[in-house]
C-alpha cells in the first residue's frame, strides 16, 4: 500500500468479510515488542461445505525464526474446533520451500499441482495445492468437538 485510503479500503473488505463470515484475518505479532510481522487467516470460507483454505505472509525480516509455524498450527486449531471445519487448505507457488516446509511441518499433505492457476505480476505460475483434514488430526470422521 502507498497511502492511508488503501489501508481503510483493505480494512473495510476485511471487517465485511468477517461480518458476512466469509473470511478472517489476523496479525502476526512479535510477543517481545508486539510489533507486526505479517498477517494470516482464511481468505475463503465455505461454510456449508466444513472447508477454508488458509494464507498467510510475513516480512522477510521474520523468515526463518517459526513465526510462520505458529501462525499455521494456531489458525489449523482455530479451524478445526471453533469453526468445525473437515478441511483446510493451503495453496504454495512451486518452488516455495519455505512455505512447503511451513505446512509439512503442520500436517499438512501435498495433494498436486494446479498448472499455470495464479497470475501473479503478468505471468501464470502453478500452484501446489496442500490440505488438512481433521481426521489426520483425530483419525475420527466425526465433526470436531468445539473449545470448551
Amino acid at each position: 500500500m502507498t497511502d492511508l485510503e488503501q489501508a481503510r479500503a483493505l480494512t473495510e473488505r476485511l471487517r465485511r468479510r468477517f461480518h458476512d463470515r466469509s473470511g478472517i484475518r489476523w496479525a502476526i505479532e512479535r510477543k517481545d515488542d508486539r510489533s507486526m510481522i505479517g498477517t494470516c487467516g482464511y481468505p475463503v470460507i465455505a461454510a456449508a461445505a466444513n472447508r477454508g483454505s488458509i494464507g498467510y505472509e510475513l516480512a522477510r525480516r521474520a523468515w526463518g525464526h517459526g513465526f510462520a509455524t505458529e501462525a499455521v498450527e494456531a489458525i489449523v486449531a482455530f479451524g478445526h474446533r471453533v469453526m468445525q471445519l473437515r478441511r483446510i487448505d493451503a495453496l504454495v507457488m512451486t518452488g516455495n520451500a519455505g512455505s512447503t516446509a511451513v505446512l509439512r511441518k503442520c500436517g499438512f499433505a501435498r495433494e498436486g499441482v494446479l498448472r499455470d492457476y495464479a497470475l501473479f505480476n503478468g505471468r501464470y505460475h502453478d500452484m501446489e495445492m496442500f490440505a488438512h483434514l481433521h481426521r489426520d488430526t483425530t483419525g475420527a470422521g466425526q465433526p470436531p468437538a468445539p473449545l470448551a
